[in-house]
């Protein structure tokens, strides 16, 4: 399906900061919490089965970051009515997810359109409590749940709403990925990142960096992405057709282990594609216009820089204070969790510059960057994600491209 607005992801979503009296029920075996009526009727509007399906995800470091299959009994809530008041409770049994749950977080109940429950933990300290309320626009409260309802009119998802989404495992699957059908349903075999980086630029021979870098590097990215989908939903498909459907006995113990290791690969292996992709995509445009820059080197002791500029002798040559000519540049498509390993790299330059595709940092990460001396760059139409101060100070790949381009060009 085609999921072109919020409404086609989910029916409603409620959302609640955490309080001591949410996190009273941990300590049981049995976790339960009140939640607005509005939840149970979206969930009898979509399904009439008597247990739903519940995604668990508590939005943590990526190292910590928990997502757990469940299913609850509904209603399995406890209904209590009193005067023209209802009050219900969502009862179920305790998860990691549940258990990592702390006063202050904010907790997400989104409703699929077939019945099933997202259970959405963003966790206080981290940029996951602004990224999903920019991405729901419903900000929590202490006091209670506040609801909202998704209609047709909702805006058109955009690269930063997609990119969250997929966060929290909602897969927006662009239209233009039936173009590619005739080529792919002939090969099986996923390409290198690099490989289906240049494929995917080559399909948009319309697009041009010098029109816009923030507008190129969004579209190849989400054209590549769209390539990268429906490539490996083939391969995914293949590879399980192989394993399970098998004429002899099945062992399911080996079957589990199978499809554990299986997931946990394809997890891993999108991140280290989408570092890659980007990082391919960057030094198309840099080529672009005739900036010089060198990649893969060790500046200094064992660190590499994604991108160092112009050149690894002329940084070797400066002092040690640095030179006016030197630029370096990391590249996550994700820096919330690490991006001060940047501040480690290429010591001559003092100041560092981070891209990143990540919506919605919170303003601790980013008024802490700004202490550190080092400049956040993103592409502009994610930069609308940030708040109007963060906004003043965030660079864009165009702002990058002309800083490096004057002290850097071939």
């Amino acid at each position: 399906m085609e999921r072109k607005r919020l409404c086609d992801c989910f029916l409603g979503v409620a959302a609640k900061r955490l309080v001591a009296a949410d996190l009273q029920s941990k300590a049981s075996d049995q976790y339960e919490i009140e939640i607005p009526r509005e939840v149970g009727v979206w969930v009898a509007s979509a399904t009439s089965e008597a247990r739903i399906e519940v995604d668990y995800r508590w939005l943590g470091p990526e190292d910590r970051a928990w997502d757990i299959r469940g299913s609850v009994t509904f209603p399995n809530v406890r209904v209590q009515t009193t005067g023209q008041e209802e009050y219900w409770w969502l009862r179920q049994h305790k998860n990691e997810v549940i258990e990592e749950m702390a006063e202050g977080d904010s907790l997400f109940l989104a409703v699929g359109l077939s019945g099933k429950l997202s259970f959405v933990v963003a966790p206080w300290w981290t940029s996951a409590p602004m990224q999903m309320s920019w991405l729901l626009n419903l900000e929590p409260r202490e006091n209670a749940f506040i609801t909202r309802k998704f209609g047709n009119d909702e805006p058109e998802l955009d690269f930063a709403s997609r990119f969250l989404l997929r966060e929290i495992g909602v897969e927006c699957h662009d239209a233009d990925a039936s173009e590619f059908n005739s080529v792919f349903n002939r090969h099986f075999t996923l390409p290198s990142a690099r490989a289906l980086a240049w494929k995917a630029r080559d399909s948009l021979p319309h697009i041009r960096p010098e029109d816009g870098a923030d507008d190129a590097l969004v579209k190849w990215l989400s054209r590549e992405q769209a390539m990268f989908r429906r490539l490996e939903r083939l391969e995914i498909s293949t590879e399980f057709m192989e394993e399970f459907v098998d004429e002899g006995d099945v062992d399911f113990a080996s079957s589990a282990d199978f499809a554990i290791n299986f997931f946990d690969g394809i997890q891993g292996r999108r991140r280290a594609r989408a570092e890659e992709s980007l990082h391919s995509h960057l030094e198309t445009i840099f080529r672009t216009f005739g900036v010089s820059f060198v990649r893969g080197v060790v500046a200094d002791l064992y660190f590499e820089p994604d991108f160092l500029f112009p050149a690894l002798e002329a940084y070797r040559a400066a002092p040690a204070t640095g030179a006016s000519n030197l630029a370096m540049l990391g590249a996550e498509p994700k820096c919330s969790d690490g991006w001060s390993e940047v501040l480690m790299e290429a010591n001559k330059i003092p100041k560092k510059h981070l891209l990143t595709l990540e919506p919605a940092l919170s303003e601790v990460i980013t008024d802490d960057m700004k202490d550190k001396n080092l400049q956040l760059v993103v592409p502009k139409c994610i930069q609308r994600s940030y708040t109007l101060e963060q906004q003043s100070w965030l660079w864009s790949v165009d702002d990058f491209v002309r800083d490096v381009s004057d002290r850097c060009r071939v």
